[in-house]
């Protein structure tokens, strides 16, 4: 009997240990996710920034290109 329940706290300690390292894989899986998540925020934030003075860009050619076709008049 003595040796079933010193078998039986191995399989608890072991069973311990790996629910452990799971959460400890858990959590850094998600401290990984959530940097990545920042980093992708921040290449949308960089894509809408350049996205917006392509516009303004695209946009002040577009006047000028009037300007310049009026001026030929």
């Amino acid at each position: 009997m003595k040796l079933i329940l010193i078998q039986l706290s191995s399989l608890l300690q072991a069973k311990n240990d790996i629910l452990n390292q799971m959460r400890n894989t858990n959590s850094s899986l998600e401290a990984k996710t959530n940097e990545l998540k920042s980093q992708l925020n921040q290449k949308d934030e960089s894509i809408l920034k350049l996205t917006n003075e392509l516009e303004r860009v695209k946009n002040l050619l577009s006047s000028k290109t009037k300007e310049a076709m009026l001026a030929k008049e």
